[in-house]
């Protein structure tokens, strides 16, 4: 049995919106990449660091484009993953900036894989936020014991 995989990139305003994102899609994005540096050197010279990411993504075609919009636009502040989503040969990067893009719900049974990834991500932030507490906790202790 052959898998039907469709090409997308699309760009966010930062990392934490690419991993909520992708987390939620976890059971069909096959593999995902950056697309471009977050380093830049500015006309005057300067380094400087891009907010935004880039990315490029392999999905398995049980989800469509506008699939993949509208799980974008039920994430808090993900709009401009939903404005810039493209097809991989269809991308620019640009956002259509609030032009209606086709979004649709898909089917209940994906709804239920949306969310239990999206509650993976939640419990892998709840265990980063325990191990930069106790981080936290040690660095004080080397304090009281000075």
């Amino acid at each position: 049995m052959s898998i039907t995989v469709k090409k997308y990139k699309f760009r966010a305003e930062c990392e934490p919106d690419v991993m909520l994102f992708l987390y939620a899609i976890r059971g069909w994005a096959l593999r995902y990449f950056a697309i471009e540096d977050d380093i830049y050197t500015g006309d005057d010279g300067r380094i400087y660091q891009n907010s935004d990411r880039e990315v490029a993504m392999d999905v398995m075609c049980s989800l469509s484009l506008a699939n993949l919009r509208w799980i974008a636009n039920q994430i808090t502040d993900c709009h401009v993953i939903a404005e810039t989503l493209q097809s991989a040969e269809r991308y620019t990067g640009d956002r259509t900036y609030g032009k209606r893009q086709a979004s649709k719900a898909p089917c209940g049974k994906y709804r239920r894989r949306i969310i239990e990834g999206i509650l993976e991500y939640k419990e892998f932030l709840e265990n980063n936020i325990e191990r930069a507490s106790s981080a936290i906790e040690a660095v004080n202790a080397i304090d009281e014991i000075e």
